[in-house]
Formats: structure tokens, C-alpha cells, sequence
């Protein structure tokens, strides 16, 4: 057939199809399990890092710089940067492992190292984005509003799980979904 020729509709059966094979299923596993760790993993951790450069620090301007900048990364350099990094035969995480450990370490030689390698390429990359978007929600909460608390006797646990949290829970929320659909648009599903 030729390429614009319609083909005749067959209602769901590529999903039915998709659904029968065994690969289907091990496919929409790996893909869920990709997603859902690296979304834990990075969402904590842009949290974390938000909250630490909301912060008087020394240098932040250039810490917040070295944060970001693997955020502003494209997704080639990232995947040749980590594919070097993780290269069994000269990358230095293979060489350090085995200084450490006497035999070959292949991260992509083992599904379970292979997913393991390709989250945290991923959390790497994407961190960048919740940690900018919280830092951004953070400076926007009134300074007032935070020493009101302080006087008021609230320390600094009850000033993050009543104040800050809730401040900037729409964000998060925003930020997870966001999060979520670029890990799925990665896997080839969206």
C-alpha cells in the first residue's frame, strides 16, 4: 500500500494487541516503574534544594548557576554525557566501581543496573525544573507572614508543615504533572 492510503479502523485492537503480547505489559511496567521513581526521586530533591537556596549562602548566585545547569542541558548531551559516565569499558563510574570491587561493572548489561542508570541520567536532568519552580513560590510568600510565625512561638518544622507547605503546594502539584508527562513523553507513550 502506498503511504497516504487509509487503512480500515480497527477500534481499540492495537491496544488489545499491545495488551496480548507479554513484551506489552513488560514495556507499560518499565515505563511506570521509570516514571514513578524518577518523579520520587527528583521532585524531594528540587524540593530540598529549593529550600536550601531560599537560604542567606555564600555564592549562591553561583551555586543556583551549577544547580540549574543541568536542567538547561539538552536531552542528546545528557544521554552522551551519561553513556560515557556509565560506559563499561571507559567510563570513570565503571572504573571506580572496579577499584572498588575486582570484576566488570555493566550498568547497561543488567535490565534491573539499566533502569537504575537511566532514572538517575533522568533525575539529573530534571531536577532543575521543580527546584526552580518551588525556589520561585518560595520567594513569593510574604517575609512578614514567616516572622509572624516566629513570633508567635512557631518553630521552624511547624513554620515549613503549616506555612511554607501549603504556600507552595500548588506548585508542587503543578510541577508533578509537568514532571510526569515529560518522563511518559520520554518513554514513548504520550
Amino acid at each position: 500500500t502506498r503511504y497516504m492510503d487509509l487503512g480500515t479502523f480497527v477500534g481499540l485492537g492495537h491496544y488489545a494487541d499491545f495488551l496480548v503480547r507479554g513484551s506489552g505489559w513488560m514495556s507499560l511496567r518499565n515505563s511506570l516503574t521509570y516514571t514513578g521513581v524518577s518523579l520520587a526521586v527528583a521532585l524531594p530533591l528540587g524540593l530540598l534544594l529549593a529550600l536550601a537556596l531560599n537560604q542567606p549562602l555564600p555564592w549562591r548566585t553561583t551555586i543556583r548557576t551549577v544547580l540549574v545547569l543541568p536542567w538547561v542541558v539538552s536531552q542528546a548531551i545528557v544521554a552522551l554525557l551519561w553513556g560515557w559516565l556509565l560506559n563499561p569499558d571507559y567510563g570513570p563510574v565503571s572504573h571506580a566501581v572496579r577499584q572498588l570491587v575486582d570484576g566488570r561493572f555493566d550498568v547497561y548489561g543488567s535490565p534491573d543496573w539499566a533502569m537504575a542508570g537511566v532514572v538517575v541520567a533522568n533525575v539529573w536532568h530534571s531536577y532543575g525544573f521543580p527546584m526552580v519552580l518551588v525556589l520561585a513560590a518560595l520567594q513569593a510568600i510574604p517575609a512578614e507572614v514567616m516572622e509572624a510565625a516566629g513570633v508567635d512561638g512557631a518553630g521552624r518544622w511547624d513554620r515549613f508543615w503549616r506555612i511554607t507547605l501549603p504556600l507552595v503546594r500548588p506548585t508542587l502539584l503543578i510541577t508533578t504533572i509537568m514532571l510526569n508527562y515529560v518522563a511518559l513523553l520520554g518513554t514513548g507513550y504520550l
